[in-house]
């Protein structure tokens, strides 16, 4: 019915002397920046012992493969995945072995984007504060300097923002500071 079925997860339903792998789940951060360190975490589930390559593509591509011996049970396997260029990119992640009953589980799809600067708002009462964070974040943010009393408060303006910073600022002096701290939240 041209229904892509990402897993299908079994459990006691295979006989004993079926072998069978799986990948149960993955963890990942969906959005993340240029060049930041981020990883793809797979648990995989094998009900015997079994030799296996665990490997991972980004946009169909072969970015890492893992020989690995997976124990009865739940295997935890770990990829560094690529944030050297921005954009959104297309994962996957397979495993094959000899030893497997049924391929159709052994397939997970997973997309990350990758931005190339944090969006930052800054917001502070001393001038001195912009100089400082300048240096202390160079180019790798884009900051957004707030020194007046009406800052953005709406969820809808601050959803373009990854950070905020608040330095040397009463927030009661702010317009809206209500309006604020409940859209952050």
């Amino acid at each position: 019915d041209n229904i892509y079925v990402d897993a299908i997860y079994l459990d006691n339903n295979i006989k004993e002397e079926e072998k069978e792998v799986q990948i149960n789940e993955i963890d990942y951060v969906e959005s993340t920046y240029l060049n930041n360190e981020e990883q793809v975490y797979a648990v995989i589930q094998a009900n015997n012992t079994a030799k296996a390559f665990v490997s991972l593509y980004k946009d169909d591509t072969l970015l890492r493969e893992k020989a690995v011996t997976l124990v009865k049970g739940y295997n935890s396997i770990s990829f560094d995945l690529d944030t050297s260029v921005s954009g959104e990119f297309n994962y996957e992640l397979k495993i094959s072995s000899d030893d497997d009953t049924s391929k159709f589980n052994n397939s997970y799809l997973f997309n990350q984007a990758v931005s190339e600067k944090v969006k930052m708002l800054f917001i502070t009462e001393v001038e001195s504060d912009k100089q400082a964070a300048i240096e202390l974040y160079g180019d790798t943010c884009e900051i957004d300097f707030n020194n007046k009393k009406d800052v953005p408060y709406t969820i809808e303006d601050l959803s373009k923002y990854d950070e905020f910073v608040l330095s040397n600022v009463d927030i009661r002096n702010l317009n809206n500071y209500s309006q604020f701290i409940d859209s952050l939240d």
